[in-house]
């Protein structure tokens, strides 16, 4: 059974991510070749009209024995077949479907500032469209004869988008973002604040069900080349089974972590912008 972080549930009228995702990866499909990304695509394409080739995802799946943290691979088809994954999006390239042999992906994103949802519709939305599609998925695998869909890890991730206030650069965000950040230090060269700065962090979900995964690193905005502060916030959970009643538990209890761990790491001064409840 999967179990929950604690029984306060923060929600934010206005949350500052610009994007979620709900994905699966599952042990490689060996019968998936080049042209079924085309033949699937043909069964979601009213949805998904748009579509872009990318390069496939290394595979990234938590470990609690044995050396390091995370088994790190790269699933290459036999037969010198190009790994690829494929993006299919809608229209207004709010919703899109990653596909490569071995993972599953929805994302939300948005594209305007018109587009937002509070918290906890986002994710109830988000997790809707996984639902439908990945059973979609599911029912396209079962008609052509690829094999059977193990699942290994769900992943849920929210990027944030936090901008600097009253012309400050981003450096001011620090010690809003970051809980235990200290402006003391052994001399008195440094600064208390870097030009640049790069944080990561990972914490182990009880009893070994997962990790949480919180990086912070500056980057520009495509639309207008502003500076900000990118907070991404990832769960990896391992579901119990490969059946869709229980991976949807798995992607609970990562949004539970990730909607908890992002607001015990960042300040009631955001909250405040952000419009806590």
């Amino acid at each position: 059974m999967m179990k929950p972080a604690n029984e306060y549930s923060p929600s934010f009228g206005a949350p500052p991510v610009v994007e979620m995702v709900l994905g699966v990866e599952f042990s490689d499909l060996h019968r998936w070749t080049l042209p079924y990304y085309g033949l699937f695509w043909g069964t979601i394409r009213d949805r998904y009209p748009n579509c872009t080739v990318k390069e496939p995802l290394a595979s990234v799946v938590e470990k609690f024995s044995g050396p390091g943290r995370a088994e790190v691979s790269l699933n290459l088809p036999p037969g010198g077949i190009p790994p690829i994954r494929c993006w299919y999006s809608d229209r207004p390239s709010t919703w899109m479907l990653q596909l490569q042999r071995d993972r599953f992906i929805q994302n939300w994103r948005k594209i305007s500032d018109n587009h937002e949802l509070p918290s906890h519709s986002q994710y109830s939305d988000v997790r809707c469209r996984f639902e439908a599609e990945f059973l979609s998925f599911k029912e396209f695998i079962e008609v052509e004869k690829l094999g059977e869909l193990q699942v290994r890890q769900c992943e849920m991730t929210y990027v944030n988008h936090i901008e600097p206030q009253d012309g400050k650069d981003v450096a001011s965000l620090l010690p809003e973002l970051v809980p235990f950040w200290s402006d003391s230090s052994s001399g008195s060269l440094l600064p208390s604040l870097p030009e640049v700065a790069v944080f990561r962090a990972s914490y182990v979900i009880p009893d070994n069900q997962g990790r949480l995964h919180i990086s912070i690193e500056p980057v520009f905005r495509h639309a207008d080349a502003k500076e900000l502060m990118q907070m991404t916030v990832t769960a990896r959970i391992k579901p119990i089974s490969s059946v869709i009643d229980q991976i949807l538990p798995a992607f609970d209890l990562g949004h539970d972590w990730a909607m908890k761990g992002f607001t015990d790491f960042t300040s009631s001064k955001l909250h405040e912008n952000w419009r806590r409840s």
